[in-house]
């Protein structure tokens, strides 16, 4: 769905699943790029370490949904939502990756706090459900154990595996490549927790979407 509102904030296009009024990625006219994560695992996991409460600012009806679709509706690149994100709130834990033709980054985020995370070796950023900042204190699981949820770490080690493999040789048809290649091939693709893919390249404001083994090419906002 795309929004172009009268009030000069930035032209979104919303993109989620048919049906939904919720955000959870979208695209601005200006090439802005947001995708959330679920976090709501490793959420519990602070919770239970003492590492954190849950802890929000009662005086504010917060939906955590409506302030992704504010980021990217008031952002027009990743240095203003950076600026932007330091006043929208959350009652959830989730991942948050932002990207734009400059570069990309990654918030993990809970109430009340987040951490920021750039792109790592070779200009990479890799995110999947799970906390893997060091400041969180917490104890990364072993990849492929029983408490890996949603296999998140080891999708993680198998993205920089490929991306060594691909390295300065990545395009839009190498990247779907990459996201369809099974975990059981040494790929992040995790058919029971994978529901849609996409590749975006915001310089261009081109998307891919894969549902249901359906590829399909879009250009816009």
């Amino acid at each position: 769905m795309v929004y172009n509102p009268d009030d000069g904030s930035i032209l979104v296009a919303n993109i989620d699943y048919v049906g939904s009024i919720y955000s959870t990625s979208g695209i601005n006219r200006e090439g802005l790029f947001l995708k959330k994560n679920d976090g709501d695992v490793a959420y519990e996991r602070l919770q239970a370490q003492n590492k954190t409460s849950n802890v929000t600012n009662s005086s504010k009806k917060i939906d955590t949904y409506l302030e992704l679709f504010q980021l990217v509706q008031k952002s027009a690149n990743t240095t203003e939502l950076d600026k932007n994100f330091a006043n929208a709130t959350t009652t959830i834990g989730c991942i948050i990756n932002v990207a734009d033709k400059t570069g990309a980054y990654s918030y993990e985020w809970i109430p009340g706090k987040y951490q920021k995370n750039p792109p790592h070796e070779y200009g990479i950023l890799v995110a999947t459900n799970e906390f893997i900042d060091p400041s969180w204190g917490l104890e990364i699981t072993t990849p492929g154990s029983s408490s890996d949820t949603g296999q998140s770490i080891l999708r993680i080690i198998n993205l920089f595996l490929m991306n060594n493999k691909y390295k300065e040789s990545i395009t839009p048809d190498v990247m779907m490549q990459i996201i369809s290649t099974p975990i059981s091939d040494g790929g992040p693709f995790f058919p029971t927790y994978t529901s849609y893919q996409m590749v975006v390249v915001p310089e261009n404001l081109t998307i891919w979407f894969k549902v249901t083994n359906y590829l399909m090419n879009r250009s816009g906002p």
